[in-house]
């Protein structure tokens, strides 16, 4: 249904996704991971909305990504809720946006950069 748009995902559903011969997808998808880096070359990382065009991307949220100390990851009041799709236990969303990934992405920039720079001083 969204093989128009781009599809952000964790590493493990963006595996999934970008290799036919897996068999859950029939024709190449544009993927796009986010949160880690790729585990593969030829698998997108997910470099800042200012990157992407958001109204062709759609994003892929797990319930086990959900993070009890940072709510709101990996979808916020800013992202619009697309399907909810639950099986077994298991749940995804699928959301537009990309605002809280965004968030929590500058977030880790700015503590990265905190920590080089107190590396550089000795501490």
């Amino acid at each position: 249904n969204y093989s128009d748009m781009m599809i952000s995902a964790p590493a493990i559903i963006a595996q999934t996704l970008n290799f036919k011969e897996v068999g859950y997808v029939h024709k190449p998808l544009d993927v796009m991971v986010y949160g880690i880096r790729s585990p593969h070359e030829g698998i997108k990382e997910f470099q800042g909305l200012d990157k992407i065009d958001i109204r062709k991307t759609i994003w892929v949220g797990l319930r086990v990504d959900m993070n009890k100390d940072f709510t709101g990851y990996p979808y916020g009041p800013k992202d619009l809720i697309v399907k909810k799709i639950e099986i077994g236990d298991k749940m995804a969303t699928l959301f537009m946006g990309g605002y809280s990934v965004e968030k929590l992405r500058r977030l880790f920039q700015l503590k990265t950069k905190i920590l080089l720079e107190k590396n550089a001083q000795g501490h």
